[in-house]
C-alpha cells in the first residue's frame, strides 16, 4: 500500500507484468468479448487492453471493443486519472473517436452493486486491492462477510474475497488473471481459496515470482493466477520469474495441489523429489514437538543484556543502555534463535518471566515479592498497554503479547531462527533456557539430538525448504514450524536414542 491509496490497499502495476496478465487471459481480441477490471484504479490494466485493442482490430471492430471494456473502483480521484488515461491511450493510438467509458465509482466488496453484473463479463483482470478485511470499518467488513464466503475466515486479505468477486462477474467458462501476494499458496489463511479454486474452477496458469520485488515502493511476494470459472483441468502450466526472465517449468498436476495443506509451486520432477524425502522415515513433526519461541510484542523491555548476578539479584542493560537491577527469581536465561552460532548467543540475555509455570502472578503479589522488576515495568507501562494496536488487557499489561507455549520453551532443543538463508539448527542442552525469535524442536522419547542435528542441517533440509517454503527478499527462506514438520527423517535416525534411554521407540 503506498501513498494516498493506502486505506484502500492498492499497489499500482508495471506494464510488463500487465501484458503478462492479459497474455494468460484476454486470448484475442474479439470484438464482443467483454472485460472487466473490478479495482481499476488508475487504469495499468484497461489502459494497456485499450493500446492493444486498437493495435489488433481494424477501425469497424475497434470502437465496439472498447465499448466492451468496463472498470470498477471505489475512489473517484483514481477514476478521473484512469479516464484520462484511457484517453491518451486513445489518442496516442491516431483515433479520431471518443469513448464513453464504463468507468464506475463504486464498492466492488458490494453484492448488491455488483447484482446487476452477475455473469456479464468473459474475462476479468486486475490487481485486487491487499489489505487485511478486519482493518476496514466495521460495518464494510460485516457487510463483506454476509456477501462473500471468501470474506468469513479469520484474518483474510480483501485479496482473497476478490476471487470470488472476480467469479461472480464471470460467464460460465470465462478466464480471471490476477496478480495478488503468493500468501494464499503458502499460509493456513489461504485455505479457503485454495479449497474454492480446486472444488469449483480450473486452474490454468501460476507465476510466481517467489523473492523477487516488482512494485515499487511496496514488499510483496507476487503470484499470477489464471482461473477457468466452472472449469476442471487435470494440468496447469507453471512458470517462475528468476529476477531476469520468465521460466516455463512445465504442465504440472492439480493434484500437487492439496486444499488443506501449503502448495508447493516446483516443476513435476521436483515434486518427486520432494514427495520422497517426505515418505521417508517419519514426519519431523511426528518424532518431535515443534514451538515457537516466547513472543512479549515488547522484546526491548522484557529482555535484556545480562552483566552480573549476585546476592539474588540481577545487573543488566536496558534498551536505553542503563543499568537495572532485577530480582533473579523473576528472571530466566534466553538465547535469540537469530543470533546463535555454535550453540551459544553472541551475548548473555534475560528475560522477565512473570509467571509460576503457565499461570501469570497476580499484579498484586507480582508487586509486593519482585518490587524492583515491578518498579522497572511500570515505568514502561504505557508501551506495554500500547500492543495490539492498544487492544491490550490493561489488567494483564505486563504479561507477554502471546502467551502459548511458555513452559514448552524450556528443556533441551534444536533451535533454528525462523527465517535462514540456509539450514542452521543449533543444539541447546541448558534446559534451564528458553528462546525467542525462532522455532524449537524437541524430540520425543529421548531422541538423540546430536543424531538428528546433522540431519536438520544437512543439504537435503535445504534443498526441501528451497522448494516448499516462503521466500523472502535475498534468498532468506522461512523455517517456521508449518514447513519443517513435513520433512522426513530417515528410520534409523527416527529410532535412534539416547544410550542413556535403554529402549527404542518406534
Amino acid at each position: 500500500m503506498i501513498g494516498k491509496h493506502k486505506e484502500f490497499g492498492v499497489v499500482y502495476t508495471p506494464q510488463w507484468v500487465v501484458d503478462l496478465i492479459l497474455d494468460n487471459t484476454v486470448q484475442g481480441h474479439d470484438p464482443a468479448m467483454k472485460i472487466c477490471d473490478p479495482s481499476c484504479g488508475d487504469g495499468a490494466f484497461l489502459a494497456r487492453l485499450v493500446e492493444r485493442v486498437c493495435d489488433a482490430l481494424p477501425a469497424r471492430d475497434c470502437r465496439r471493443a472498447l465499448e466492451n471494456i468496463t472498470g470498477f473502483d471505489i475512489d473517484a480521484g483514481a477514476l478521473e486519472e484512469c479516464s484520462r488515461r484511457l484517453d491518451a491511450a486513445l489518442a496516442a493510438a491516431g483515433k479520431r473517436f471518443r469513448i464513453k467509458w464504463n468507468l464506475h465509482c463504486m464498492d466492488s466488496t458490494s453484492r448488491a452493486s455488483l447484482a446487476r453484473y452477475e455473469g456479464r463479463f468473459d474475462c476479468v483482470i486486475g490487481n485486487p486491492p491487499y489489505v487485511r478485511i478486519q482493518h476496514l470499518g466495521e460495518a464494510r467488513r460485516k457487510r463483506m462477510q454476509k456477501d462473500w464466503v471468501l470474506a468469513n475466515h479469520g484474518s483474510a486479505d480483501l485479496y482473497i474475497a476478490f476471487f470470488e468477486i472476480g467469479m461472480f462477474l464471470l460467464k460460465r467458462g470465462g478466464r480471471l488473471g490476477y496478480i495478488t501476494p503468493n500468501t494464499y499458496a503458502k499460509t493456513m489463511a489461504g485455505r479457503s481459496l485454495r479449497r474454492f479454486m480446486l472444488e469449483q474452477h480450473g486452474i490454468a496458469c501460476l507465476i510466481d515470482f517467489g523473492e523477487h520485488q516488482i512494485f515499487d515502493g511496496a514488499t510483496t511476494y507476487s503470484l499470477i493466477t489464471v482461473l477457468h470459472k466452472n472449469s476442471k483441468r487435470g494440468k496447469f502450466a507453471l512458470y517462475r520469474y528468476d529476477g531476469k526472465r520468465i521460466v516455463n517449468k512445465g504442465l504440472v498436476s492439480v493434484s500437487s495441489l492439496p486444499a488443506e495443506k501449503l502448495w508447493t509451486l516446483e516443476s513435476e520432477k521436483t515434486l518427486r523429489k520432494i514427495a520422497r524425502i517426505m515418505s521417508r522415515g517419519r514426519p519431523l513433526g511426528e518424532i518431535a514437538d515443534i514451538h515457537v519461541g516466547i513472543q512479549t510484542l515488547a522484546d526491548d523491555v522484557f529482555i535484556l543484556e545480562k552483566k552480573s548476578e549476585e546476592s539474588g539479584v540481577v545487573v543488566a542493560r536496558d534498551m536505553h543502555g542503563r543499568d537495572v537491577r532485577i530480582e533473579s527469581a523473576v528472571t530466566r536465561p534466553i538465547l535469540k534463535a537469530s543470533l546463535m552460532k555454535d550453540g551459544k548467543d553472541a551475548k548473555e540475555r534475560i528475560i522477565i518471566f512473570p509467571y509460576v509455570g503457565s499461570r501469570l502472578i497476580a499484579e498484586a503479589c507480582f508487586r509486593e515479592q519482585f518490587p524492583m522488576a515491578y518498579r522497572y515495568m511500570a515505568r514502561h507501562k504505557a508501551l506495554l498497554l500500547g500492543r495490539d494496536k492498544g487492544k491490550f488487557a490493561p489488567g494483564r499489561w505486563y504479561s507477554f503479547g502471546r502467551e502459548f507455549g511458555l513452559t514448552e520453551t524450556f528443556g533441551e532443543k534444536l533451535i533454528t531462527s525462523g527465517m535462514n538463508k540456509r539450514p542452521n539448527f543449533q543444539k541447546c542442552t541448558a534446559p534451564e533456557y528458553t528462546f525467542y525469535s525462532g522455532y524449537c524442536v524437541k524430540p520425543k522419547a529421548g531422541i538423540d539430538l546430536d543424531a538428528l542435528l546433522p540431519v536438520l542441517n544437512s543439504d537435503e533440509m535445504d534443498f526441501y525448504i528451497r522448494h516448499t517454503s516462503r521466500d523472502y527478499q535475498n534468498g532468506w527462506k522461512s523455517y517456521a514450524k508449518s514447513f519443517i514438520q513435513d520433512y522426513g527423517v530417515p528410520a534409523d535416525i527416527a529410532a535412534r536414542v539416547r544410550h542413556s534411554q535403554g529402549v527404542m521407540w518406534g
